[in-house]
């Protein structure tokens, strides 16, 4: 069979090159996130708050001491007496940030540059939150340590962690279980660890639909939710990297709330009405409320040094 050919003034993606261009993908997709949040774990908010203001207290009673000496016929005993209250302060402040878009950027993009800005601006939003609210769990002074630098958790530790808190009588987050915020390098140990009793997958104690977002499960009433957010310190000259996992039972953190967090969009106010500012804005504060409700628990991993 002969081979056809052409002449050169064929129309031919070569001969017509003007005519293809680039094609892009208009869905434009974002950086991998951590999904728990640490603002999930506030149990306590005002109920009755007495005025405006940009610090607000907390307060709670102790109880009063048992009288267990028997009471004379004739004798009128003690009064009892209320010890003072306890007050927790929370101040409130500020916070936010905003984008200004142009009018030449949205009629000009080949996407969608409102709804992006946006998705960017909530993610900055969530970020800036979380940190905020970690930052009060780090300075939490219920420690438990693993052990020497570098020691890696165990169940052993786990049970210590429940012993702990009951001895401290803070009661449970989630029916008769606390919360733990863990780090993956963590729970990497506390699932390697073997023998009966040691770890429940979550779909075998709870209904799928109540399973925390992250959660990967439970051990000694402790429901285990993993979060790359988890505080660390990194290994480095000979000293073992630190990871911080956060117990939590009720009435651990409070929060003072006068404007949550929301979108803004701003005044337009140049002559030619080409800047869109576009934000969030929230007014809150964070902090513990009774410091025995949340357990700050540090470890190391078999992991470290070698995983980056």
């Amino acid at each position: 069979m002969a081979t056809q050919t052409y002449p050169a003034t064929t129309a031919s993606s070569s001969g017509l090159g003007n005519l293809i261009i680039p094609a892009y993908d208009r869905l434009v997709t974002f950086a991998l996130r951590e999904t728990p949040t640490f603002r999930g774990i506030v149990d306590r908010r005002p109920v009755n708050q007495t005025n405006p203001g940009d610090t607000v207290y907390f307060t709670f009673y102790a109880d009063i001491p048992t009288t267990e000496t028997p009471l004379s016929e004739t004798v009128t005993p003690d009064s009892s007496v209320v010890a003072n209250p306890t007050r927790i302060s929370v101040t409130v402040n500020e916070y936010g940030t905003w984008i200004p878009k142009t009018l030449r950027l949205g009629s000009t993009a080949f996407t969608n540059p409102d709804m992006e800005i946006a998705e960017l601006l909530a993610r900055q939003q969530g970020d800036t939150i979380d940190n905020l609210v970690r930052a009060k769990m780090d300075a939490s002074t219920n420690i438990l340590s693993a052990g020497a630098a570098g020691t890696a958790a165990s169940a052993a530790l786990v049970r210590k962690i429940r012993n702990k808190m009951r001895a401290n009588k803070v009661p449970f987050k989630d029916g008769a279980n606390y919360l733990a915020h863990v780090h993956p390098d963590v729970t990497f140990d506390l699932m390697s660890e073997s023998g009966t009793n040691v770890w429940a997958s979550p779909h075998t104690y709870v209904d799928p639909g109540a399973i925390y977002a992250g959660e990967v499960g439970k051990y000694s009433a402790i429901r285990f939710i993993e979060n790359t957010r988890c505080k660390t310190t990194a290994a480095s000259s000979g000293v073992a990297g630190t990871y911080n996992t956060y117990v939590i039972g009720q009435g651990a953190m409070v929060e003072a709330n006068i404007v949550e967090p929301h979108t803004v969009i701003g005044e337009v106010t140049d002559p030619l009405k080409r800047f869109f500012p576009v934000g969030w804005y929230g007014f809150l504060g964070w902090a513990l409320f009774r410091p025995e409700g949340l357990l700050k628990v540090t470890s190391g991993s078999s992991l470290t040094p070698a995983l980056p």
